[in-house]
């Protein structure tokens, strides 16, 4: 049914459909994810992310849509943390692009300082993640604040302008068939040097 509404709505499916989301596009430059899980069984996240329901709460005021406490969304803390796993699988599986050091600074500019950032590394680190996330962090915080680059950044960056905006089919070649012994995101995400603003101690 939902392949049927959006080939209606003028998208088109990419790819087949797979076991946790199907994949659209519409010209000229919509991409649209639906997922019916957040990650495939099996994959690192899949076991903290298999009932997502647990982590979210009614949106208070009732809204066009919705009647009051019937809107659920995540927490923006569990956003934050969403946004940063799901960057972490993209890393891993084929790549992930720059798009992603500008959605962790939106965040950061626009909810920041209402973000419990105890709460975020508690569950980035619960995901194994936590230095991962350091390492975007500092790096999409140096591009804002237009501080030089050290060179392991700049090599993140020329690496990242390369993958697309969510990853490539060669990427996913090169991390499956060239570096099978050293499949860890930390191969590709050096921990880089401090930047002057950090968003964890």
């Amino acid at each position: 049914r939902a392949l049927r509404v959006m080939t209606g709505l003028g998208y088109r499916l990419i790819g087949k459909p797979n076991e946790y989301h199907l994949h659209f596009h519409k010209d000229p430059a919509l991409t649209f994810e639906l997922h019916d899980a957040l990650f495939p069984n099996g994959w690192t996240f899949s076991r903290y992310y298999r009932d997502p329901w647990r982590l979210v709460r009614p949106v208070g005021k009732p809204t066009a849509d919705c009647g009051e406490g019937l809107e659920l969304v995540f927490p923006l803390e569990d956003e934050y943390v969403y946004l940063l796993a799901h960057a972490y699988k993209h890393a891993q599986s084929k790549g992930t692009g720059l798009r992603v050091l500008a959605d962790i600074m939106v965040m950061n500019e626009t909810v920041g300082d209402d973000l419990d950032r105890d709460y975020i590394r508690r569950q980035l680190s619960e995901l194994a993640i936590l230095e991962f996330a350091r390492s975007l962090e500092r790096l999409a915080y140096a591009i804002h604040d237009d501080v030089p680059l050290t060179v392991e950044q700049e090599l993140a960056v020329s690496h990242m302008a390369g993958c697309g905006t969510y990853g490539n089919e060669a990427e996913g070649v090169r991390i499956v068939c060239v570096v099978p012994s050293e499949r860890a995101v930390a191969r590709f995400w050096p921990r880089l040097s401090d930047s002057s603003r950090l968003t964890y101690s």
